[in-house]
């Protein structure tokens, strides 16, 4: 908290890097917030509410592709919502990372660019024979294919953020 009091203090925009996700539907408690952690899931969300300069959560604990919306809970600030970006392992399969580019728009929002990449390996290589590892582990276990995709979120900004911002680059423009 109180990094984010002091970026949001300094007017920076913020990324949270977490290895646990928040905010999932989960059955399995292992795959999430732990319900005996000393603050509920539900007490951060809140908080995390409050940093209108915080875009992102990035996790990676269930080796999954998904995104979330975080939204704000004031309808009328918007800004106060952030997405939560979840990214598979380079361990199993489909052994892919992400990639984020952050580009100011010129409608007073930020678009966060995520790409799923798939590294190339040599034939024959260590990557190579994880691959085949993590293939043979897919299937043995019967698991469902994970998702994969690319996405382009959209972050709106507080007036104050927006104005500090259009001093900065080259907007991209906007359809």
């Amino acid at each position: 908290v109180k990094e984010l009091e002091k970026g949001q203090a300094e007017g920076k925009l913020m990324i949270i890097a977490a290895h646990i996700p928040i905010g999932l539907n989960d059955p399995n408690p292992e795959f999430g917030w732990d319900p005996n952690a000393p603050i509920s899931e539900a007490t951060l969300i809140a908080k995390l509410h409050t940093f209108p300069n915080l875009i992102l959560w990035v996790a990676g604990h269930r080796h999954l592709n998904t995104v979330t919306a975080l939204k704000s809970p004031d309808a009328s600030r918007p800004e106060l919502g952030f997405w939560e970006v979840e990214t598979s392992s380079l361990r199993e399969f489909p052994q892919q990372f992400r990639t984020f580019e952050i580009m100011r728009n010129s409608n007073n929002t930020l678009s966060i660019y995520i790409t799923n990449v798939d590294p190339a390996v040599k034939k024959g290589s260590f990557a190579d024979i994880s691959r085949t590892y993590a293939i043979a582990a897919h299937q043995i276990f019967n698991l469902p294919f994970p998702e994969s995709y690319n996405a382009e979120l959209i972050v709106p900004l507080t007036p104050e953020m927006n104005a500090k911002i259009q001093k900065s680059g080259t907007p991209i423009k906007k359809k």
